[in-house]
């Protein structure tokens, strides 16, 4: 379990943007691949 004060979600959210040139160039502000990355990891859990 997580202390209430965690920040692991603020966290998360920061590690799956994009750096803003990249975001640019990508159309969109996230790390698209490294979501699915994550979603496929998650749902083989």
């Amino acid at each position: 379990t997580r202390q209430p004060g965690s920040t692991f979600l603020t966290e998360l959210k920061q590690r799956l943007l994009l750096p803003q040139a990249e975001a640019s160039l990508a159309g969109t502000r996230y790390n698209v691949p490294l979501i699915n990355s994550l979603v496929l990891y998650v749902g083989m859990q």
